[in-house]
């Protein structure tokens, strides 16, 4: 019998699991690489976050594609305790040299090729506000910032890019891209994408600003353009009709222009 994801158990060694990697990014520090990672999902609803440090970086981000379904071997777990987290599997599993990564066919039952926990705008400060697990919404592409340099703290020169997101309320989100975030989002790549833009922003960290609630990158940070999940059909049929171009957002008040 497979082994069920929800049944991982911290300083574990485990022989074998079957999952889908349905996230996959590489962390940054400074625009270096710092180490690989991926949320595995099985076909019962498990997901949990593997990371292979930088000695192993480049051996798992060939080997693992976003998408793809895998068989792990012979890994061991330890205990999630960085601030934040993209699951709610409080381990992680150690990828090392010695595991053994092999693509399998599609695992039945099917497991859905995104994983996203989306939150309400309505409740993100509730639900999401100091919560460790970061958040993911998805809404219409509203508005956005050209990328910029702003001053953080009077002293040190920060990358920034802003984005308003759109539910099919009318509700308005802010979403803020930090450092490497905000240099890798490529906006060229919009004007190629179909009207309107729907766009999933996971792995967020929220904050308050005047009772409002706004989403700032974290190094777990993605983005996915018109996702082929079911979500997306609601905004589709309702932006259809409606204008919808993309506005310019003001640049910030403590922009750094050279």
């Amino acid at each position: 019998m497979a082994l069920p994801i929800k049944q991982i158990k911290k300083y574990n060694f485990y022989p074998s699991l079957r999952a889908r990697a349905c996230r996959v990014w590489i962390a940054k520090f400074n625009g270096q690489p710092s180490n690989f990672n991926c949320v595995f999902v099985d076909n019962q609803g498990g997901a949990i976050q593997a990371l292979a440090k930088t000695r192993d970086l480049l051996t798992f981000a060939a080997t693992i594609i976003e998408g793809n379904h895998y068989e792990i071997k012979g890994f061991y777990t330890y205990e999630n305790r960085v601030v934040n987290t993209v699951t709610v599997h409080d381990d992680v599993i150690d990828l090392k040299s010695n595991t053994k990564i092999t693509g399998i066919e599609a695992i039945t039952p099917h497991v859905p090729r995104y994983y996203f926990n989306f939150i309400d705008y309505a409740h993100i400060l509730t639900k999401s506000k100091g919560s460790r697990i970061l958040t993911d919404v998805l809404g219409r592409l509203k508005a956005l910032q050209p990328l910029e340099q702003v001053m953080v703290c009077g002293q040190t020169l920060e990358n920034k890019r802003e984005f308003m997101l759109e539910n099919i309320r009318g509700e308005e989100l802010h979403i803020t891209l930090w450092g490497d975030s905000a240099r890798d989002f490529d906006e060229l790549a919009l004007h190629n994408l179909p009207s309107p833009v729907i766009i999933a922003f996971a792995g967020f960290r929220v904050t308050e600003f005047k009772g409002k609630p706004n989403l700032n990158s974290t190094t777990t940070s993605l983005w996915y353009f018109n996702p082929d999940i079911p979500e997306c059909l609601a905004y589709k049929h309702f932006f259809a009709q409606l204008p919808v171009e993309i506005q310019q957002l003001p640049s910030s008040s403590n922009v750094v222009y050279r």
